[in-house]
């Protein structure tokens, strides 16, 4: 049976905020009979499927396992294969989405045919979104494709042949150039906005083994995307050039770098600078893969 909109989740181990995501989306002002959610369990530790059946969700529930993690673009596509919808609508397992935000992705999707539409992702340490602060101007994106908050027909994901599985970053950024060169235009949209559950986890050696393994992977996909597409635009996007590597140790020297260290792993300080200490830090190791790997 089709529906109007396929909105695609994929998710690994993260049950409590998975459930919060499913739970809004029940709170939808678009009409619950016209859409579907697609969840793809991609090698959670404890399936989650009984747990999400357990839910008193009023709209369509699919779900898939992968019982092997492959990574979220895998995932993507499988929850892509079995959608119905008209419109599909990507969102990432610790979205909490607003009740208005389904039906301005829709309104958006049905005034022009060939469109990408993408609205803000605003940060909370927090998951309860009654008092989260609504979206400002420095929220808007560049990005044309990212799937914690991005709407395209479903015809045109397939005619691109959806997402590329040799990234495990920079997947979403990738399809999008390819919908792009197919005539694809994007339309950001302040009134199609969602909150990313985003708490820095409480112990200090979790959140670096993470920030070093992100780091590596995104500077791997990174070379992979610019090997695809030899352009200037994908260069500046992925920060593979020497400017972009001097600013980077100009910011991010030694000694900035043992600060931005002790404000992050103190949790007195303020959600938002320990979130830009944590990107500087990132942006530091980042850059030094790439150069390992001698993208420039």
């Amino acid at each position: 049976m089709s529906c109007l909109i396929s909105i695609i989740i994929p998710t690994r181990n993260r049950i409590e905020v998975l459930s919060s995501c499913l739970m809004l989306l029940n709170k939808q002002s678009f009409p619950l009979s016209d859409i579907e959610v697609v969840l793809v369990d991609d090698g959670s530790q404890v399936p989650v499927e009984a747990r999400c059946k357990e839910l008193p969700l009023n709209y369509a529930l699919k779900i898939i396992r992968n019982n092997t993690p492959f990574g979220p673009a895998y995932a993507r596509n499988r929850g892509l294969e079995i959608a119905s919808g008209e419109v599909i609508l990507f969102i990432d397992d610790d979205i909490l989405a607003p009740s208005e935000f389904l039906e301005n992705h829709f309104l958006l999707q049905q005034k022009k045919e060939k469109v990408i539409v993408r609205g803000p992702i605003i940060d909370i340490p927090y998951g309860d979104i009654t008092s989260a602060p609504p979206p400002r101007l420095w929220n808007f994106s560049m990005n044309s494709f990212c799937t914690s908050n991005v709407s395209v027909k479903k015809k045109y994901l397939l005619e691109a042949g959806g997402f590329d599985t040799l990234f495990r970053w920079w997947e979403d950024s990738e399809l999008g150039l390819r919908l792009k060169k197919a005539g694809l235009t994007k339309v950001f949209s302040f009134k199609a906005f969602v909150y990313h559950y985003k708490p820095f986890p409480k112990t200090a050696n979790f959140i670096w083994k993470k920030l070093i393994e992100d780091a590596s992977e995104k500077a791997k996909s990174a070379n992979i995307y610019l090997s695809k597409h030899p352009m200037l635009s994908v260069r500046l996007k992925t920060g593979i050039y020497k400017l972009n590597f001097l600013q980077v140790k100009i910011f991010v020297n030694p000694l900035l770098l043992k600060i931005y260290k002790k404000i992050l792993f103190n949790s007195s300080y303020p959600y938002w600078l320990r979130k830009l200490c944590y990107q500087f830090i990132f942006s530091y190791y980042y850059v030094k893969e790439l150069q390992k790997m001698e993208c420039a």
